[in-house]
């Protein structure tokens, strides 16, 4: 059967980049697009056969379900989508084992308070912290030692003056050994210092990023919702997904879903089979350093598929045989690129900007080091100054009870 003489086709179609598309020229004028609307348009051309388009709703709630609702009842033919195999509708013959994969966002820039830590690892902190108790333990031992007094506070800000190579002067202990401690202290806290603000130094000169998002482990750790939408969950349920990845899951609609995976925002993660993944990517190509990113060798399902007919469609055949010989042209791939064109053309995705020269106004960021740092240092005061008063209190005790 080569010519169906002008036999009409009702094809179910809605907005499902990138295998659907609709897209408004009008008031009531649309453009149909997407990789199986341009396939049942060459079979359609190749068969002799025309199409009847039959719209689902426009807006970002159009679902699956709907569309296949709409074969069950025959009131359609074909659905311009795909769907995975089941013994409830019939699909054309799947090429591959389609994968679902997650979509996670690349790591973000520290925040600038952060960039005081990071010059040393946890371990090297906490030497440094054994150090300085050490340093200071030495100082009054010698000095208890040598003239039976402990002078806890000044000896503990004798070492931390010497660790951050400030001029100090130990007192009360004789020489030579307070010779020896000094030149200690010089030594170390010249080292320290100078060794800590050349890294801090070439850190503050660019951008420092928070750890990767490289495993499933890495999004329960930092626990961001995957955002599914119904049937995402009903195929995650059916095809057996992973328990942590349902537990990390998020249901929301439709709308939602879609304009937060359409912009890229990075504060989610996003499950999709591989040609809508890679649809959505292709937004940020020129970018130097892209938004989100496919997490490798975490996938959720995988399903066999193809498109939807209705029930004992008599041209059911004629479709699968076109489509096998399509596929197996290499024809596809440019048919997507095309798709992905015409989405850049009519708005229904976009490039995003390389390059932002806009002028903002400072916001609290700027402020949290200076915050922080003055904050430390009135703490700081406070405390010796409490500790210095209770020594204080104590001593005039003392010298009252003698009397």
């Amino acid at each position: 059967m080569k010519n169906l003489q002008g036999y009409v086709i009702k094809v179910a179609v809605g907005n499902n980049p990138p295998r659907a598309q609709i897209f408004k020229q009008g008031a009531n004028e649309f453009y149909i697009g997407g990789i199986y609307c341009k396939l049942l348009r060459l079979f359609a051309q190749h068969y002799n056969a025309s199409l009847e388009f039959v719209y689902q709703p426009y807006e970002a709630s159009y679902s699956l379900l709907q569309c296949i609702r709409d074969i069950k009842n025959h009131t359609v033919d074909t659905c311009a989508d795909g769907i995975s195999y089941s013994d409830h509708i019939m699909t054309t013959r799947s090429p591959k084992l389609y994968s679902s994969i997650l979509l996670v966002p690349y790591d973000e820039p520290l925040e600038l308070y952060h960039y005081f830590l990071r010059p040393f690892r946890d371990k090297v902190w906490a030497l440094l912290i054994v150090s300085f108790i050490t340093a200071v333990l030495t100082i009054t031992w010698i000095e208890y030692m040598k003239t039976g007094r402990m002078q806890w506070i000044y000896n503990t800000l004798i070492a931390f003056q010497g660790m951050l190579y400030i001029p100090f002067y130990i007192r009360n202990i004789p020489q030579p050994h307070r010779t020896i401690l000094e030149l200690f202290i010089l030594v170390a806290g010249f080292s320290l210092s100078s060794c800590y603000l050349a890294y801090l130094s070439s850190l503050l000169l660019k951008k420092i990023y928070k750890s990767n998002i490289s495993s499933l482990q890495d999004i329960i750790d930092r626990n961001m919702s995957i955002l599914i939408k119904r049937y995402d969950q009903f195929m995650w349920n059916h095809y057996g997904a992973p328990e942590a990845m349902k537990q990390q899951s998020q249901l929301v609609s439709e709308e939602f879903l879609v304009s937060k995976r359409k912009e890229l925002n990075p504060n989610y993660i996003y499950s999709s089979l591989e040609d809508k993944i890679a649809y959505y990517l292709y937004q940020q190509q020129f970018l130097k350093r892209p938004i989100l990113k496919v997490l490798e060798n975490e996938i959720v399902i995988q399903v066999v598929g193809g498109m939807p007919m209705r029930s004992y469609w008599a041209f059911k055949d004629l479709l699968m045989n076109f489509m096998d010989h399509f596929l197996a042209s290499g024809l596809y791939g440019c048919l997507y690129t095309k798709t992905l064109q015409e989405a850049i053309l009519y708005g229904e995705i976009q490039f995003f900007a390389t390059e932002v020269s806009t002028v903002e106004p400072l916001n609290m960021e700027y402020f949290q080091i200076c915050i922080i740092i003055l904050m430390t240092g009135y703490c700081m005061a406070a405390l010796c100054f409490l500790v210095e008063l209770i020594v204080f209190m104590e001593g005039q005790s003392g010298k009252n009870l003698k009397k």
